[in-house]
């Protein structure tokens, strides 16, 4: 009798097994390489390097300044960091800021167009450039929104970095706003001192947080977002495909990570991506998921990887998660999987306009109990579709145009464990069934 037979017969762990475990489905037989990645084709209308219209654009803004609005807000500051890999960054992105490569702050007032602060260096320091002249810019595209540039200078006792505060509340002074309400998007990635200094600028002005305006706009992609989403996935699903080949015997943790990153680079994601790699024996006390970056494990046979490979498109990010194994995995591994596979069908069934996401969490959680006799539970069952987001786990509505990821996370309730999960992927929210954007199947892939 097959393993995989064999597994359909008998209850362990609580997991009554009673379909084959998803790998099979291909018809291969144990041992050989998947044809994971070998078809992968760019979806329709995705070629090139995309860009957003004017009209996209216009959008945008028309809906950040109703949330001002309602928000009784005069002004908002933006800005964004490079943490998070890049993901700090996708508020200035979405509102089409040209990004240097120092920190850049946007002024938004209702009524007119905004204002980009650059940093200047301090000159003179360059003998080809005059003494004072203007700093050297990027050439490139002219943005497709109309933006007033203005530049900070440096800090006291330095060259490069920019003073941006005094900057910022010379341009709300001037617009008429000192005493004004203004938000600030967000006191999650703006430095301290900035906050501190503009308070001290301008006493009379009332400072709040206000991402949640552009948070919830962001959740709900228009059909031009929802195309930069299916271009994301195609690139996750191409470093999957690179993780796959890279996995061989002898390679190491760091090959895998090298393989899928360079991957997902050349199909037109920034290089040193969120991608996370790890390899080892699955079961035991210790957690399940077998990511660790920058470990050099050298993978031998019996070893089982959880890849996470993460993809950014110009700041519309998908994650993809397939299960890898050295060889035929263990019954363990089998059962994690029989479970998944449950659970995982059982999200799509939910993952649909109207739920919420903690109503989601909630179903997962307690159909996850039911399925492995109380064995498991959830952790949670689907996850923001914003990069940056993910760790919050947001509650929202779910509407057409959300993406979400479908990665069922569990969490053993009757034994020792750390959590895990098996397999995930990202999917459009749409007015009937999720729009699956990846194309790489949720199965085992044996090398």
């Amino acid at each position: 009798m097959e393993r995989r037979d064999f597994l359909k017969t008998i209850p362990v762990a609580g997991l009554a097994a009673t379909a084959a475990c998803s790998h099979s489905a291909s018809g291969e037989s144990a041992g050989e390489k998947s044809a994971a990645g070998s078809n992968i084709e760019m979806p329709a209308g995705t070629g090139g390097d995309l860009e957003f219209s004017k009209e996209e654009y216009a959008r945008r803004y028309d809906g950040v300044r109703a949330g001002m609005v309602e928000a009784e807000l005069d002004a908002l500051i933006v800005t964004g960091c490079r943490e998070w890999y890049l993901g700090d960054l996708a508020n200035l992105k979405y509102l089409g800021v040209p990004l240097d490569w120092t920190r850049t702050y946007m002024v938004l007032p209702l009524d007119r167009d905004p204002v980009v602060f650059n940093r200047i260096p301090g000159f003179p320091i360059f003998k080809e450039l005059s003494p004072g002249g203007p700093p050297p810019m990027p050439q490139g595209k002219p943005p497709v929104v109309n933006f007033e540039k203005a530049f900070s200078k440096p800090r006291p006792g330095s060259r490069f970095s920019g003073d941006h505060a005094p900057s910022i509340a010379k341009a709300l002074s001037d617009m008429g706003l000192s005493s004004g309400r203004i938000g600030i998007v967000s006191m999650r990635v703006v430095p301290a001192d900035v906050v501190l200094a503009l308070q001290s600028a301008l006493p009379n002005a009332t400072f709040v947080d206000a991402e949640s305006i552009l948070v919830k706009m962001r959740y709900y992609k228009s059909a031009e977002e929802q195309q930069f989403l299916r271009r994301s996935g195609y690139i996750a699903d191409v470093g999957f495909a690179a993780a796959v080949e890279a996995s061989r015997v002898g390679a190491t943790d760091l090959d895998v990570f090298y393989a899928a990153d360079i991957a997902c680079a050349k199909a037109g994601a920034p290089a040193g991506g969120f991608q996370l790699v790890g390899t080892g024996k699955w079961g035991g006390k210790k957690s399940d998921v077998l990511i660790a970056p920058g470990k050099q494990t050298a993978l031998e046979t019996g070893h089982v990887m959880v890849p996470e490979i993460g993809s950014d498109y110009h700041g519309y990010y998908t994650q993809l998660s397939a299960p890898i194994s050295l060889g035929e995995p263990s019954d363990e591994f089998y059962q994690a999987m029989e479970l998944c596979d449950k659970v995982y069908a059982f999200n799509l069934t939910q993952m649909v306009a109207g739920k919420t996401v903690w109503e989601v969490d909630q179903a997962c959680h307690e159909f996850t109990k039911d399925a492995s006799n109380g064995a498991f539970g959830t952790v949670f069952g689907i996850q923001a579709g914003e990069h940056e987001r993910t760790f919050f786990h947001d509650d929202y509505e779910l509407k057409p145009g959300a993406m979400a990821y479908n990665q069922p996370f569990f969490l053993p309730m009757q034994k020792p464990g750390g959590p895990f999960h098996v397999y995930g992927d990202a999917l459009l929210i749409t007015d009937g069934a999720p729009e699956r954007l990846h194309q790489t199947p949720m199965e085992l892939v044996i090398v």
